[in-house]
């Protein structure tokens, strides 16, 4: 490069390096000096190509962001896992002219059976319908339903339990209260005993006193 007032040949003085660009000064014999800028192409490195993946695949954007192209997508990435439905054994009518009926479904059935045992189901389900019939006016509301059947279920099943005893019974008192129950009754029992002994041990005091002239 020459100079543009002598024409003679600039020498560098100053290299700039800057991001993408790089900037020189430059002076020649008669003191001028001039600015050049220059620009730099920056290549990304390329990256060896690995077994089972094409040359014509590979790209710096997909090998740096992690991401092949060429890999297969599992069925939960290509569409959304579909749950089987819940079968329907039977309908129960609710409060409301234009709800529709309830569903009793195989999942909550399979419930009641595990936590009532000692209850013919389907006799129970005909005499709820039955029910429902006679009394439109307390039928129960959709989201009601499930707490219905549940305190119907218990209610049977302590009533087969008092007329069969081989058959177990729910208690209405959960085991921790029926503890308490009994821990606060052995108390009032120890209690009374207590009482009566300080009683009985007056009426002795006095008796004694009597026969001893002082009372």
């Amino acid at each position: 490069m020459t100079c543009q007032d002598c024409g003679c040949r600039l020498e560098v003085v100053k290299t700039m390096v800057l991001e993408a660009t790089t900037q020189r000064l430059r002076e020649c014999r008669c003191g001028s000096r001039f600015l050049t800028t220059e620009v730099v192409t920056r290549r990304l490195p390329v990256l060896p190509v690995t077994a089972g993946q094409p040359p014509g695949n590979s790209s710096p954007q997909s090998s740096l962001s992690g991401i092949d192209p060429s890999s297969p997508k599992t069925p939960d990435q290509t569409r959304a896992r579909v749950e089987p439905p819940d079968p329907v054994l039977r309908t129960f009518p609710v409060a409301g002219k234009e709800s529709p009926p309830w569903e009793l479904t195989q999942s909550f059935h399979a419930k009641l059976t595990a936590a009532y045992p000692g209850v013919d189901h389907q006799a129970e389900y005909a005499k709820v319908d039955l029910w429902a019939e006679s009394n439109p006016q307390k039928l129960k509301t959709p989201r009601g339903m499930k707490a219905f059947l549940m305190r119907w279920f218990e209610k049977a099943q302590n009533d087969a339990a008092r007329r069969s005893p081989s058959k177990p019974a729910l208690s209405a008192v959960p085991p921790w209260k029926q503890a308490e129950r009994d821990e606060e009754a052995r108390k009032r029992d120890e209690r009374n005993r207590e009482a009566a002994a300080r009683e009985r041990l007056q009426r002795e005091q006095q008796d004694a006193l009597k026969k001893a002239g002082f009372a």
